[in-house]
């Protein structure tokens, strides 16, 4: 007892004096565990929320959602929408969504899962603002597959033509496979029976 503790500081700080380039700082520190740590650090080229990487929570709430923005300081990792983050970034919502908008055409797709089902689902245009999309997966920065806008699944190609190679199906189940050499097509029975 008797000993003065400061429990909250609040400082306003120069960083630059010299005559037209003046910078300042303003910062909040907070004790813990008998330490004070910078909170917040707004300086004139940043606003850093806890400077010295304490194992701290940054949480946003909305109208209807303490956690609807969270940071899980002890284990690096956001959360939208949860309290509990349980991947790097972890969304959670009756039916979450991620919206990618191209902001040169207003195209926009979206990734999203189901709430009944658990499935995993992606939508490319899907305000159809925009001829010709597609869904592309490309490994090791090459194109591999992709499904057009007539819901054919293109793999090896990028075309639609049969004249080159690659294997083609339609929405209405044919299959088109072209190669340039080598065998076309190889089926393979594991067993002797059936």
């Amino acid at each position: 007892g008797g000993n003065d503790v400061t429990y909250v500081r609040v400082d306003a700080l120069i960083q630059d004096e010299t005559d037209g380039t003046e910078d300042g700082m303003y910062r909040i520190r907070v004790a813990k565990d008998g330490f004070m740590l910078d909170s917040l650090a707004i300086s004139a080229s940043e606003c850093v929320i806890n400077q010295q990487s304490s194992s701290r929570d940054f949480r946003v709430e909305s109208d209807d959602n303490t956690h609807m923005f969270f940071v899980d300081g002890a284990n690096d990792k956001v959360g939208i929408g949860t309290s509990s983050p349980s991947q790097q970034l972890h969304l959670s919502g009756p039916t979450p969504i991620v919206r990618l908008t191209d902001t040169d055409t207003n195209a926009y797709g979206e990734i999203s899962s189901s709430s009944s089902d658990g499935n995993l689902m992606f939508f490319a245009d899907q305000g159809n603002t925009q001829a010709n999309t597609t869904i592309r997966f490309s490994i090791d920065a090459t194109e591999r597959m992709r499904i057009d806008g007539d819901g054919r699944l293109l793999v090896g190609t990028t075309s639609s033509s049969y004249n080159d190679t690659g294997c083609r199906i339609s929405a209405g189940g044919s299959i088109q496979n072209t190669v340039s050499g080598g065998q076309l097509l190889r089926l393979n029975r594991t067993t002797s029976t059936g």
